[in-house]
């Protein structure tokens, strides 16, 4: 019945229709009304375009899209334009400490180190309050550990009447006592690869952190048998080499005289109870004579 009259209605849109409505209990006066099929599609289509306008617009500009599901909120695509830029950075970071660490193996066990890309750089942590990604900030030449960046003060050096022992220490930002108390037997010589000093020191003997810093090595090496690095300030790195035994582990915080290993005879290359001790800055080795104060 609807489908019938619904057809003959709209069968000729440009041709006018009436319309009788009648009342079924013909209670009331039947009323005409002359229509245009053409004129009803316009006006519908058009209260549907105006409803579907509405509704996006409801959606767009309310904050009722939030309950949208996948639609995700302002806040949400914020986070993961942060987080992209916080992958990014780790995946760098990740790369410069794998090299790091593959130049600190290949110092422990006696090879040479690639002075081109020693110094670390690191890029800016993403700060998660922010409401825009940061740019990366300049890198940093020297490897930055949180550890306090002031030069330290130069001891008085007993006996030094004349100031020759300040004058001697003039330009030098780490000044140190020895780690351990003993006999320097044997130099630094960079022509023979020997790269640090050798302290003669019975078995046993308590050895003591340099300075403040982060141990970023301990473990066993075939020439230098238990050896442990410390990462210091201003781009310094000490090496204990020959211990026999470790007291710290990797990733330990190190004060400055505090007991790290114990004196030994260990790995292969060896000639006898002391302590192989190493200082290098930025990937080059220095005479740890010139930064301990009592030798």
């Amino acid at each position: 019945m609807i489908r019938q009259f619904l057809a003959e209605f709209f069968g000729d849109l440009d041709k006018k229709q009436s319309v009788i409505w009648m009342d079924e209990e013909g209670l009331r006066p039947p009323q005409q009304f002359d229509l245009s099929p053409r004129r009803i599609v316009w006006i519908a289509a058009a209260s549907v375009l105006l409803l579907v306008t509405l509704v996006f617009c409801f959606i767009a500009f309310t904050p009722i899209r939030e309950v949208i599901p996948g639609y995700g909120t302002t806040e949400i695509r914020q986070r993961a334009v942060r987080n992209a830029v916080r992958l990014s950075q780790l995946e760098d970071s990740l790369e410069v400490q794998t090299a790091y660490i593959a130049q600190l193996r290949t110092l422990m066990t006696g090879g040479q180190i690639d002075t081109s890309t020693a110094n670390v750089e690191f890029t800016a942590i993403v700060d998660e309050a922010a409401d825009e990604p940061p740019v990366a900030s300049a890198p940093s030449s020297d490897l930055q550990l949180g550890l306090d960046e002031t030069v330290l003060p130069v001891p008085t050096v007993v006996g030094d009447a004349s100031g020759v022992g300040r004058k001697y220490f003039e330009g030098v930002d780490l000044v140190a006592v020895p780690p351990v108390e003993g006999f320097v037997t044997r130099p630094l010589d960079s022509r023979i690869e020997h790269y640090g000093v050798d302290i003669a020191v019975p078995e046993g003997t308590l050895i003591r952190s340099m300075a403040d810093g982060y141990v970023v090595f301990a473990d066993w090496t075939h020439e230098g048998g238990y050896a442990l690095a410390i990462q210091h300030a201003k781009g310094y790195l000490s090496v204990y080499k020959h211990n026999q035994r470790l007291l710290k582990r990797a990733g330990d915080r190190v004060r400055a005289q505090e007991p790290i290993a114990r004196s030994g005879n260990t790995g292969e290359v060896t000639t006898g109870p002391h302590l192989h001790f190493e200082l290098w800055q930025n990937g080059l080795a220095q005479d740890p004579r010139r930064y301990i104060v009592e030798w």
